[in-house]
């Protein structure tokens, strides 16, 4: 069972890769759950998560207040939404918003509210993050905001988009 799309990293400009390329844990790799609650419905196939919730595969870390999971009638992950304010940690990025909506059939992520992604030095914001994870493509909505630093900068500058 894997909870998480992965999707290449998209470049974007000078040095920051909208895609998330740290999102790829090994599916074989267990997944760990921690809550304060879970509930679990057989006959709707939900599972609801509350308090502190944390989801580990690999290197990739996801922590919310609140995680609803969906399953199939085979078992696997149909979708899983993280709401109260969402943190996805992987070795490459950090994304912060205040909800997270991946649907693993149409392989898509929707992040929304006050979402920021950080990359080394470089960021990027927006009120909402789009993305299609087959297609690689990332559309970012309301007052986006770039602070970029090529891998070559060491001077500090950024080019503020």
């Amino acid at each position: 069972m894997c909870l998480f799309l992965l999707m290449p990293g998209l470049a974007l400009a000078q040095g920051l890769q909208v895609g998330f390329k740290g999102l790829n844990p090994d599916s074989n790799d267990p997944i760990e759950i921690a809550a304060e609650s879970m509930s679990v419905n057989n006959e709707t196939g939900a599972a609801q998560l509350i308090g502190d919730v944390v989801v580990i595969q690999g290197d990739l870390r996801m922590q919310a207040p609140r995680i609803e999971i969906l399953y199939t009638q085979e078992g696997g992950v149909q979708s899983m939404v993280a709401t109260g304010g969402v943190l996805l940690v992987t070795s490459e990025e950090e994304v912060e918003a205040q909800s997270a909506n991946y649907n693993v059939d149409a392989e898509t992520m929707l992040l929304s509210g006050d979402v920021l992604m950080v990359q080394g030095r470089s960021a990027i914001s927006a009120d909402s993050m789009d993305i299609d994870l087959d297609k690689e493509i990332a559309v970012l909505s309301g007052r986006v905001r770039t602070v970029l630093y090529s891998d070559d900068d060491t001077s500090g500058a950024a080019s503020e988009n």
